[in-house]
């Protein structure tokens, strides 16, 4: 009876643990994910700002799509105009460049990027129609 309920218990302890584990469908981790360096060139003439930079997958998995967003800053700090890049199948220790071309005011300073897991397509349609 004791060995029963000791299998029995093993046996929801595992399906517990796996269930409970496992990603929901779309979870992606990308808290492995580092931009290690980047450009930022401000054209005046065009009022266009280009961000060359390289982000490396410092994890042990694979992230199979990424979003990076670059938000430019200007004088003080304050945040303004944004634009993404999405990298996918970002394997172990792989580094790869991308681009992002933003309409600029001319005062930019710095750019500062976030990085998350791929866009729902049904929030980002309703962000749209909100604008």
């Amino acid at each position: 009876m004791l060995a029963r309920r000791l299998l029995w218990l093993l046996a929801l302890t595992t399906l517990v643990l796996s269930v409970g584990c496992r990603r929901k469908n779309g979870d992606v981790d990308v808290s492995e994910l580092v931009i290690m360096r980047y450009r930022l060139n401000v054209d005046d003439a065009q009022r266009v700002a280009r961000i060359m930079a390289e982000v490396t997958n410092t994890g042990k998995r694979t992230v199979p799509e990424a979003t990076i967003t670059a938000v430019l800053q200007g004088p003080g700090d304050d945040p303004y105009n944004s634009g993404d890049a999405v990298v996918k199948k970002l394997k172990p220790g792989e580094k790869r460049p991308f681009s992002i071309q933003i309409d600029a005011k001319g005062r930019e300073r710095d750019v500062e990027f976030i990085i998350s897991g791929p866009k729902d397509p049904e929030e980002e349609a309703e962000s749209n129609a909100e604008q």
